[in-house]
């Protein structure tokens, strides 16, 4: 039996809700439910658009974050299917998830010993747990919601500036590589070189001396190179997302 997390999200609020009981890690939103039982052999999988993502690390945990080296107590890549084997786990319950600087997951099992009636023999996670922005290049202009005085208006009807001191960060989304980093301009305009087709992560961050209040806008942006996409170049528009990530919208071609 295979069992699919199926992932609900959306690319405005970052906001990542998952059946089973799954955690976003610095995020506050989770999803109570039953563990899923497996047996002491059992295969992780994970996909994007149902394609396989290899290099992906799962960590097998019996601590829900996972930051503790005592608590980790197996971390395996997925090979070129986009799998991974845990074999003769002992009974008892644990956290399983894909370990990553951004969008993890994580979702509690229980291992059940040879009586135990098993729910699956194969988990699969879909990643990353927000829609990808597709577009031609990774270039254009980047604006962020402000402070104004007023947190219920500017939550109801937020006010966008040109974030012009924001480092950007261009990584490989699944090895986590760096490919280039630059500071947007006066106008919050930016331009990467061309990389290949592919899944990538926009990293935002704000400067601390920055002369604007921006809200929160710190976090990653997963972006699909795509030759074929609609949109050549990107018109972002960033603000917090309800659940502690950062939220996000392409309003090129808008």
């Amino acid at each position: 039996m295979k069992l699919l997390c199926r992932i609900g999200t959306s690319r405005l609020t970052g906001c990542s809700l998952f059946v089973l009981q799954l955690v976003a890690a610095g995020s506050a939103c989770t999803v109570s439910s039953h563990p899923t039982k497996v047996g002491t052999n059992f295969s992780v999988q994970v996909v994007y658009k149902s394609k396989p993502l290899a290099g992906l690390q799962i960590e097998l945990s019996s601590d829900r974050s996972g930051d503790r080296e005592s608590h980790s107590l197996a971390t395996i890549a997925t090979n070129d299917r986009g799998i991974t084997k845990f074999t003769n786990v002992k009974p008892g319950p644990y956290f399983l998830g894909i370990k990553h600087v951004a969008f993890p997951q994580s979702i509690e099992i229980v291992v059940g010993d040879s009586r135990t009636k098993v729910e699956t023999e194969t988990i699969t996670f879909e990643w990353p747990s927000v829609k990808p922005i597709s577009v031609q290049f990774v270039s254009g202009v980047i604006n962020a919601a402000l402070r104004t005085g007023d947190p219920l208006n500017h939550q109801a009807h937020p006010t966008f500036g040109a974030l012009d001191e924001a480092q950007l960060t261009l990584l490989s989304a699944v090895s986590d590589d760096l490919i280039e980093t630059q500071t947007a301009s006066a106008t919050g305009a930016f331009g990467f070189y061309p990389v290949p087709a592919g899944l990538y992560l926009l990293k935002v961050q704000v400067g601390e001396n920055s002369k604007h209040h921006y809200r929160d806008v710190d976090g990653y942006i997963p972006i699909e190179i795509d030759p074929h996409a609609k949109n050549a170049s990107l018109n972002l528009s960033v603000f917090p997302g309800v659940c502690g990530d950062l939220g996000f919208e392409n309003k090129a071609g808008l």
